[in-house]
């Protein structure tokens, strides 16, 4: 007797949903890992920004020097470059690593007191420059550039510290202006009253 083995088989259609499904689950998980690199690349370039601006600020006090944080489009690439410039010279290694010139590829626009052509902020004692740094992922001739990612970093002046809030962290605006300090704001308290009592004028 002659036994047939009944088999299973997918057809041409079945084979086809299976391949969309997958596909589709690909073209998912590709997007988002494509938004979450361009959020952190956005955001690890303002930190940069940010970085570049407290070291000015700490080169200013530790130095008694003027220092100038520079942020210009290069003519070549079109895209934005910083460096920061001291007027004391410095060591040759020193200088390399302070004065080198970083650029930027996430962040593609910046506006500063109504300023987007080449910035210069002063630090400088007694008188530092004031506004909100504004950096965007869009760029100025965008429409829809305030709709992108931004990182605002305020500059109130000499002698308050520098603070940063991004459009990104809901949980990061909540945040009092204390707790995003750069510096222990004991040390500012002290360094100014030390000031303020050789001040002969006070």
């Amino acid at each position: 007797m002659i036994h047939f083995v009944k088999k299973s088989y997918f057809t041409l259609l079945e084979l086809l949903i299976v391949l969309f499904i997958i596909s589709f689950g690909v073209i998912l998980t590709g997007v988002k890992i494509k938004e979450v690199y361009q959020e952190q690349r956005f955001l690890s370039e303002s930190q940069q920004v940010l970085s570049h601006l407290a070291m000015a600020q700490d080169l200013m006090l530790i130095m008694d020097t003027d220092v100038q944080f520079k942020m210009t489009k290069n003519p070549e690439s079109k895209q934005l470059t910083f460096w920061v410039q001291v007027e004391k010279p410095l060591e040759e290694a020193w200088a390399r690593f302070v004065e080198r010139k970083i650029e930027l590829s996430a962040i593609q626009s910046y506006e500063f007191e109504g300023q987007s052509d080449d910035l210069i902020i002063e630090f400088s004692l007694g008188s530092m420059s004031q506004g909100i740094l504004t950096l965007f992922e869009g760029k100025q001739d965008d429409s829809h550039r305030t709709d992108k990612r931004h990182f605002e970093i305020e500059l109130p002046g000499y002698p308050t510290p520098l603070a940063s809030k991004s459009s990104n962290s809901k949980q990061q605006q909540k945040k009092s202006d204390k707790s995003q300090l750069l510096y222990p704001i004991e040390v500012y308290e002290k360094l100014y009253a030390d000031s303020d009592q050789q001040d002969p004028t006070s």
